[in-house]
């Protein structure tokens, strides 16, 4: 009994998970639309659709029956071809809204890096796609490795995303390169470089696209399955702040809700605009009625927990 239960549980916390995924890309997709929301049109459409279909055919055929028969066959057809063309269209908006979730996830963790995290981050990065290692240098030079019996001099430019790196600083750094020596070299930066540059230079330049690619071939950019949590975690967390704030709605906050009430409507039969203040009056006392039921529900799941701990 005790597996079964469980089963039914994780069963029931799957289906659970499944539909916040859901309920998040179609908000997403159809702005703000739940998925069951979205669904319930393409239901009604298909309704609308049939009946319609339907109307028609009776009209022109003077029959019932067989204009029935055929708009029910023929919305059938329409009705799959719509799914598979919508699965289809969800599916490609789906990647790109995971794409985007990515890419963000990857901006928050390079915005959190100081200049000094964000060069050691790029040494790794380039010491596992290169498969070399990458050595601290000096002299405006990040750090230097072999890449293919050449050295390589490494500089890395920390920024804001909206900033562009200019065609100045991507020359100076070539100039310094070649007044030390190095073979080639290479810019990274979490931002862009300015149009054009990477034609007009022999450097390796690795942009914030760059870095992600680098992250998809060394398999280190954020997996779908990390995404999905993601999108669960926050439901978790904005459903738990919520929960804490209607924990400060205290008892005496509703009873001053009513007191409101009972003011607003008092004050209507002495005022000139009294319907507006029954209005008004009515509209507090909805609210503390809800809220006041919210509390009441709370205390008593509350008061079921402590009687079930004392046992």
């Amino acid at each position: 009994m005790e597996g079964i239960i469980k089963k039914l549980k994780g069963k029931y916390s799957q289906n659970k998970q499944e539909t916040i995924i859901r309920n998040y890309y179609s908000k997403e997709i159809n702005k703000g639309k739940t998925y069951r929301a979205q669904h319930l049109d393409h239901v009604l459409f298909i309704l609308l659709l049939f009946f319609i279909l339907t109307l028609v055919l009776i009209i022109r055929s003077n029959r019932i029956l067989l204009p029935i028969y055929i708009s029910l066959i023929s919305i059938f057809f329409i009705a799959n071809s719509v799914n598979v063309l919508n699965k289809k269209k969800m599916k490609k908006k789906e990647l790109a809204i995971n794409e985007d979730l990515k890419s963000r996830r990857v901006i928050r963790e390079l915005t959190q890096l100081n200049r000094e995290e964000f060069i050691l981050y790029v040494k790794d990065l380039l010491d596992e796609f290169y498969s070399t290692e990458f050595r601290l240098g000096e002299d405006g030079v990040d750090f230097s490795g072999y890449i293919n019996n050449k050295n390589y001099g490494v500089k890395c430019i920390k920024s804001s995303l909206e900033d562009r790196i200019l065609s100045k600083k991507v020359g100076e750094f070539s100039n310094l390169i070649n007044n030390l020596n190095y073979d080639e070299g290479i810019i990274v930066t979490n931002s862009y470089f300015q149009e054009d540059i990477k034609d007009n230079t022999s450097l390796i330049l690795i942009d914030f696209l760059g870095i992600k690619e680098i992250l998809k071939k060394i398999d280190k950019f954020p997996s779908d399955e990390e995404i999905r949590n993601y999108i669960i975690h926050r439901y978790d967390d904005r459903k738990s702040t919520v929960t804490s704030q209607l924990k400060t709605i205290t008892f005496g906050k509703i009873v001053r809700l009513y007191g409101t009430f009972a003011v607003f409507y008092f004050i209507s039969f002495f005022v000139r605009y009294g319907l507006y203040y029954k209005i008004m009056g009515v509209v507090v006392f909805i609210i503390a009625t809800i809220l006041g039921g919210i509390k009441f529900t709370e205390y008593q799941r509350v008061k079921k927990n402590n009687l079930y701990i004392s046992k």
